[in-house]
């Protein structure tokens, strides 16, 4: 079974940027879409120095979140924060009001048992399509000139449960090649080499909670007007948490511990900027 990337270190040295999340998504199940008047095609990068554009490969994402537990705490339906790079690698606008939800979403997850396991929690289903590659600047920059190297696409799902460690994984698209067919893929999903983007390249110790997401399936689809189309299923694991400490401060503290350098400094300058304010 081909496990995803599920802490945050090695997610944010895999590609993700904890810069691009971008809180309050609207609630929906179609994550990214295609905008025909303005689409320059899927860009991805086989190499860290090159991408080549193909055309965009459907995805339907099927999901069950299972409890490590013995049993899942009983909870009301909830949603997972999902965010991705648009097909041509960039991330949509951090700023309020502007592009909202566009390839962002809040993704219902349904309660309720599958009839086979007795620890599910619930169960989830989005469509997307496949992220492109983002660059040296992560993919957040204005248009689509992110300049290389380059590193593999992924989709980005954070899970916050109240009563469980929360769980912030990636769907790597270069984990999909081992499940697609060669004939189907023709490589596309494939990132050969190093990803050498210096943000990247921390040698950080992989701690985490404990839980994570696993590739369960993989099938192509027929979808009109597509090529290549793809139905991924997969098993996402929590585990419940031991004493009252607040999921959004422990998400708050992993992406704060994952900022460059620069932006730390920024934010340790504001900080005392503002304290002198006050005196």
């Amino acid at each position: 079974m081909q496990h995803a990337s599920s802490s945050v270190e090695d997610s944010y040295r895999r590609g993700m940027t904890a810069q691009a999340y971008k809180p309050h998504s609207p609630v929906k199940t179609n994550v990214c879409q295609v905008h025909p008047e303005n689409s320059g095609g899927w860009k991805v990068a086989n190499w860290p120095l090159w991408r080549g554009t193909y055309d965009e490969v459907p995805l339907v994402v099927i999901g069950n979140v299972y409890s490590c537990g013995a049993s899942p705490i009983a909870r009301n339906t909830t949603t997972m924060e999902v965010w991705q790079p648009r097909p041509d690698g960039t991330f949509s606008s951090l700023r309020s009001g502007i592009e909202e939800g566009e390839c962002r979403a809040s993704v219902p997850i349904v309660s309720g048992m599958d009839g086979e396991f007795s620890n599910v929690i619930g169960n989830f289903q989005y469509e997307t399509l496949a992220p492109g590659s983002p660059g040296i600047f992560g993919g957040l920059v204005p248009g689509s000139d992110d300049y290389p190297p380059y590193g593999p696409g992924g989709i980005h799902m954070y899970l916050n449960i109240e009563g469980y460690h929360p769980l912030l994984g990636r769907l790597d698209m270069n984990d999909l090649d081992d499940w697609v067919l060669k004939k189907d893929s023709r490589g596309r999903f494939r990132f050969r080499g190093w990803d050498l983007r210096p943000q990247f390249a921390k040698n950080t110790n992989n701690v985490e909670a404990g839980g994570g997401i696993e590739i369960r399936s993989l099938t192509k689809v027929p979808r009109l007007g597509y090529d290549l189309a793809l139905e991924v299923k997969v098993d996402v694991f929590l585990v419940e948490m031991e004493g009252g400490v607040s999921n959004s401060l422990i998400l708050q503290r992993a992406l704060i511990d994952l900022l460059p350098v620069t932006a730390r400094l920024f934010l340790t300058v504001t900080k005392w900027k503002n304290s002198m304010n006050d005196k």
